[in-house]
């Protein structure tokens, strides 16, 4: 089974890893992350957590690939919740630059903050 397929839904172990490495990152940086401390984290064994995520190439693609499903369904809100097509994209607009504000993780990979920049998980 293709691990981006693995269970997403909320509370699922995958996402309790997601959540793990997720702070670590907003914590230490992505040089920081293990498996083991994933694990540890998440109270499994450092063999599931790799079993559950792969390598830590595949986290960064499922953390990067959960953070995108997730802009994308905020934004999808943001415009359906507006009957006029211009008042959903100024919302839509609006809403993202809040979100990227708040968004410890998006900004650090993308050094919106001097010395939060992570050039290790963007590779």
């Amino acid at each position: 089974m293709d691990l981006a397929l693995r269970d997403s839904k909320p509370g699922s172990l995958r996402e309790r890893l997601l959540d793990a490495a997720k702070a670590l990152i907003e914590k230490s940086g992505w040089a920081s992350v293990t498996m083991g401390k994933l694990a540890a984290a998440v109270g499994v064994s450092r063999q599931t957590a790799h079993t559950e995520l792969g390598t830590k190439h595949q986290l960064a693609e499922s953390l990067v690939q959960r953070e995108l499903l997730a802009f994308l369904a905020f934004v999808e809100g943001r415009l359906a919740a507006e009957t006029d097509l211009i008042a959903g994209i100024r919302s839509a607009a609006q809403g993202v630059l809040e979100q990227a504000e708040q968004n410890l993780l998006l900004r650090t990979v993308l050094g919106s903050i001097p010395n939060e920049t992570d050039d290790e998980l963007l590779k």
